[in-house]
């Protein structure tokens, strides 16, 4: 194994053991509980716009997002928060970079 391999091995063991060194003071919170899709909320998917419940975003697969906060007008306006990727080149794996605004 090379040098640069057994560091971030190293490293990544490390950080392992420090997320895992949790005070018995300090349980740790429960996860959410899931959230319950039925037949019933599936069917007024239009009245929660924020979710998409179904595939194709309803039950007739219309694809189309009632929310409004993108607009012709402020669409220019955006810029890339990140981006990945996932041709690896030249031998190496794919590496995610952020892009700084």
């Amino acid at each position: 194994m090379s040098p640069y391999l057994k560091s971030i091995a190293l490293c990544a063991l490390i950080l392992a053991l420090a997320a895992c060194n949790r005070s018995v003071d300090q349980p740790a919170k429960p996860a959410p509980p899931p959230a319950q899709v039925d037949d019933a909320r599936l069917a007024r998917a239009d009245a929660e716009p924020q979710n998409w419940l179904a595939h194709g975003g309803n039950q007739q697969a219309q694809r189309f997002s009632g929310l409004d906060q993108i607009t012709p007008d402020n669409v220019s306006r955006l810029k890339p928060a990140g981006t990945w990727n996932s041709t690896p080149t030249a031998g190496r794996n794919p590496r995610p970079s952020s892009s700084t605004a």
